[in-house]
C-alpha cells in the first residue's frame, strides 16, 4: 500500500487543497519533503495522513474534539485521501487499484463517513476503510518530532486493542513511549545466536547493519545491562564498551525510532524472512532536528538502502532543500495494475443432461465413496464433475452428495443443496445416515483417482469393522464386527506405491500380519489414517511393524500413529510401546480425543502419561459426531473440578517436540469453557497459547475474553 493523494478542505493550518504524491500512473514517489519553516503545515498533513493511514475504526482515538481541526469552527470540513494497493498481495472488495474514503470535520458531531461504497474516476470510494486485522499487511508507521526514548522498560507483546493507531501515536502526542530499544535487540540476538530462528537471524543482521551505517562503527552485540558493544571500523584491538545511554540524544532518538520502525514491520509481517523488503508507508516529523544537512542525508541514505519499498513521507526544514533537489531523491516505486481478466464462472455453464455431479460435502482427504461413484457412471458413459464449493450448477441429470461430519457447516451445506436440486439430490455418508451403503457392484470397483487431480495416493479399506464397542465411535453401529472386505490389488492401480489405509481397528484383526508382510513386500509407504490401537500388540506384530515404511498423510516424514482417548490401561500402552521399540521414538505420535466425555483432570493424565514416554508427540482432535445424538454431547458441567486451576497451571506446562499447534487449539476451546464457567480470565493460558503464533491477535482475543466475562456475549460459540 502506498499514498497516492491527500485532498483537504477547511482545516486548520492549511485552509484548502490537496498535496500529490504520485508519479504517475500506478506510480508514486519513494520520497515526499514537505519543507516546514515557522508553520504547522508540515505536521499538520503528517497527522491528516496518519487518520486516513489507521483505518476507520481508530479515527476517534486521535479525533477525539473534530472541531479543532477546523479553520473556520462554523463549517464543516473534511479529508479525503486516496491509496494505491499492491494489487497481487493486498485485495479489497473491489478491482481498482485505487481506494480512498472521506472524513468529515463537525465542530461537535463525530465524523460522518460516506453512506456507501462508490466508484467515481477510477477510485474505490469505501464506506467503512479497513485494514486487514489491524496487525498485519498494509503496513504504515508515523514518527512524532518529541518521543519518550524508552531504552530498557517496556512490553513488547500485543496488549492493546489499538496497536495499529500506536504506530503513530508520537505523532499526536508528546513523550509517547516507543518500543524498549534494549529488550528489544536482546530478545533478537537470544532468538538468533540461541534459539537459531531463521527469521530473527535476517531481521537482527539487516538491523545491526543499518546502524553500522548510520553510526560508522561496527556494530557487534548488546548486552542486558543495555551495553552496546562497538568498535570503530578502524583496525582496534577488543571490544569499545559504548552505553547506550552516553550516546548524544540525537543518536539515541535515531536509534529508538529506526528499532521501532523495524519492530512493528516484523511485527506486521511475522512469516517473511526479510521483512524490511515489504511494502508500505512511513511517516518522518522534523526527525532531521538537530541534524547538519551531510548527516541528514547520510541517515536517508542509509534508511533508503535498508528498506528499499517503503514510501517516506518527511517534513524538513526549509534551510536543508538544497540536497533534496539531488537525483538520489528521485526514486519512485511502482506497482503491478489489477488483474482484469475474470474466470468464467462455473454457475453460468449449463452442463448437459448426461451429466452426473458429486458433491464432497467436508471430506478432509479424498472422499473413496465419491471415487467409486466416479468409475460406476463413467463405465456407464456418463460425464462426471466433482465439487466441493459450488452448489448450483445448472440442469446436472443427477446430484449425488457425501457428508462425513454431522456439523452444523456441513448441515448448512445440505440444506441449501436440498433446496437448489431437491427431487436430484441423493445423499449419503455417516453425517447423513449410518445405513445408507454403496451397492455390492459399486463398492466393489477401484476408485477413479482422476477427479481429485491432486492426490496421488491410493486410498481403501482391507478390513472394516471394530469388536469394541466405544461410546464415541459409530463404527461398530455403521460396519459391524471386524472383517476383511478387500485386497491391495483391489485399490492400488499398478505404479502406486504410497497407499492410504481408512482401517478402523487393524491391528485387531487375525489377518494383520499377512497384511504386513504383503505391505513390505510390494514396498509401499503406508499412512495408518484411522490410527493403530497398540493394545493388540503383539511380538509377532512388532517385529514386523517396525520393518513398515509407515508416513504421515503427506508422505514426508516417517511417523506411527497410535489411538489413546480414555486415561485407562496406561501401563498396558507402557508396556505395548517399550515392546514396539521404535528406532526413533519421536516419530510415533498418539492422537488424542477431547471435547466428549473426559474431564479436565483426565485430560491433564492422559497428556502426563505421554510426555512420561519420553519422545512421542501428541497430535489432539475435537470429537465430532456424526450424527446429533444428545447421548454423545460434551457436557461441560462435569469438565471442571474443585482443582482446575491447579490442573490448567499443570497442563500449561506439559510440552511436546512436535504438533504443539493442534495442541492450541485445545487450549483454546478450554480457555472459553474455563471463562465462561469462572467468568474471569486465564492468563498463564493465554499467554501459552500466544507464546508462539499469532501473536498479534492477542490483544483482540483477550478483549472478547472480557466481553464474556462481562456476559456481553457469553453465549457465543468458539473464539
Amino acid at each position: 500500500m502506498y499514498f497516492n493523494k491527500l485532498h483537504y478542505h477547511n482545516i486548520k493550518d492549511l485552509g484548502n487543497g490537496s498535496i500529490d504524491f504520485s508519479d504517475g500512473n500506478l506510480t508514486v514517489k519513494k520520497w515526499n519533503f514537505i519543507s516546514y519553516g515557522n508553520s504547522m503545515k508540515g505536521p499538520q498533513l503528517l497527522r491528516l495522513a496518519a487518520i486516513s493511514l489507521c483505518g476507520t475504526k481508530h479515527i476517534s482515538y486521535f479525533v477525539r474534539r473534530p472541531g479543532c481541526f477546523l479553520n473556520d469552527k462554523e463549517k464543516d470540513g473534511w479529508i479525503e485521501p486516496v491509496l494505491l494497493r499492491h494489487s497481487l498481495k493486498e485485495k479489497i472488495s473491489n478491482s481498482s487499484s485505487y481506494f480512498g474514503t472521506r472524513y468529515t470535520f463537525t465542530r461537535k458531531a463525530p465524523i460522518i463517513l460516506f453512506r456507501e461504497n462508490i466508484k467515481k474516476d477510477g477510485i474505490y470510494y469505501m464506506r467503512n476503510l479497513k485494514f486487514g486485522n489491524e496487525n498485519t499487511d498494509w503496513f504504515a508507521c508515523g514518527f512524532g518530532p518529541s518521543q519518550h526514548l524508552n531504552l530498557h522498560k517496556g512490553s513488547l507483546e500485543f496488549e492493546s486493542i489499538r496497536h495499529r493507531a500506536l504506530r503513530f501515536i508520537t505523532l499526536f502526542r508528546d513523550n509517547a513511549r516507543l518500543t524498549p530499544v534494549v529488550a528489544w535487540l536482546h530478545r533478537r540476538y537470544l532468538n538468533t545466536y540461541r534459539f537459531r530462528l531463521g527469521g530473527s537471524k535476517k531481521i537482527f543482521e539487516e538491523t545491526s547493519k543499518l546502524i553500522n551505517n548510520i553510526f560508522q562503527c561496527e556494530y557487534l552485540d548488546v548486552t542486558s545491562e543495555g551495553h552496546f558493544l562497538m568498535r570503530p571500523r578502524v583496525a582496534t584491538k577488543g571490544k569499545q564498551k559504548v552505553y547506550l545511554e552516553n550516546l548524544p540524544q540525537q543518536k539515541k532518538k535515531i536509534i529508538a525510532i529506526l528499532i521501532d520502525l523495524i519492530r512493528h514491520i516484523s511485527d506486521a509481517h511475522p512469516y517473511e524472512l526479510n521483512p524490511l523488503c515489504k511494502e508500505g508507508v512511513v511517516l518522518f516529523d522534523r526527525i532531521d532536528n538537530g541534524l547538519s544537512t551531510e548527516d541528514t542525508k547520510h541517515l536517508f541514505s542509509c534508511i533508503d538502502e535498508s528498506f528499499p519499498n517503503l514510501q517516506f513521507i518527511l517534513s524538513v526544514n526549509k534551510k536543508k532543500n538544497c540536497f533534496l533537489n539531488t537525483g538520489f531523491f528521485d526514486k519512485v516505486l511502482t506497482v503491478p495494475g489489477p488483474d482484469l481478466t475474470k474466470p468464467v464462472s462455473r454457475k453460468n455453464i449449463i452442463i448437459g443432461r448426461n451429466t452426473i455431479v458429486l458433491v464432497d460435502v467436508d471430506s478432509r482427504i479424498p472422499n473413496l465413496a465419491l471415487m467409486k461413484l466416479s468409475r460406476y457412471y463413467k463405465k456407464l458413459g456418463k460425464k462426471v464433475i466433482l465439487e466441493k464449493h459450488k452448489t448450483n450448477i445448472n440442469k446436472p441429470e443427477k446430484v449425488i452428495a457425501s457428508s462425513v461430519f454431522y456439523q452444523d457447516a456441513s448441515q448448512k451445506k445440505l440444506s441449501l443443496l436440498r433446496k437448489v436440486y431437491a427431487d436430484r439430490l441423493e445423499l449419503g455418508g455417516s453425517g447423513v445416515s449410518l445405513e445408507k451403503r454403496l451397492p455390492s457392484k459399486i463398492e466393489s470397483l477401484m476408485p477413479d483417482y482422476s477427479i481429485y487431480p491432486e492426490n496421488d495416493r491410493a486410498i481403501g479399506f482391507i478390513t472394516r469393522g471394530c469388536n469394541l464397542s466405544c461410546r464415541f465411535c459409530i463404527v461398530p453401529k455403521k460396519e459391524g464386527e471386524l472383517k476383511q472386505v478387500a485386497k491391495f490389488t483391489d485399490f492400488v492401480e499398478q505404479g502406486q506405491d504410497k497407499v492410504v489405509l481408512l482401517d478402523d481397528n487393524l491391528m485387531a484383526f487375525n489377518g494383520v500380519c499377512e497384511i504386513l508382510e504383503t505391505i513390505l513386500q510390494k514396498k509401499y509407504q503406508v499412512n495408518f489414517n484411522q490410527t493403530l490401537d497398540l493394545r493388540y500388540l503383539t511380538p509377532e506384530i512388532a517385529k514386523l511393524f517396525r520393518l513398515v515404511d509407515s508416513r504421515n498423510y503427506n508422505f514426508t516424514s516417517t511417523y506411527y500413529y497410535f489411538s489413546i482417548n480414555l486415561p485407562k490401561n496406561l501401563e498396558l500402552y507402557r508396556e505395548k510401546f517399550e515392546l514396539l521399540n521404535l528406532p526413533v521414538r519421536k516419530q510415533a505420535t498418539f492422537v488424542c480425543m477431547y471435547g466428549f466425555k473426559n474431564s479436565l483432570a483426565e485430560d491433564l493424565r492422559m497428556y502426563k502419561f505421554i510426555q512420561s514416554l519420553k519422545g512421542p508427540s501428541v497430535f489432539v482432535q475435537k470429537y465430532m459426531p456424526a450424527l446429533n445424538d444428545p447421548n454423545l454431547s460434551f457436557e461441560p458441567e462435569t469438565f471442571f473440578d474443585d482443582d482446575a486451576e491447579y490442573h490448567i497451571n499443570q497442563l500449561i506446562k506439559i510440552v511436546f517436540g512436535r504438533n504443539m499447534k493442534s495442541m492450541e487449539k485445545y487450549y483454546r476451546w478450554l480457555n472459553l469453557l474455563y471463562t465462561k464457567k469462572f467468568r474471569k480470565i486465564h492468563n498463564p493460558l493465554v499467554d501459552t497459547i500466544f507464546r508462539y503464533n499469532k501473536r498479534y491477535l492477542k490483544a483482540h482475543y483477550v478483549e472478547k475474553l472480557k466481553n464474556i466475562c462481562n456476559n456481553d456475549r457469553g453465549e457465543t460459540g468458539c473464539i
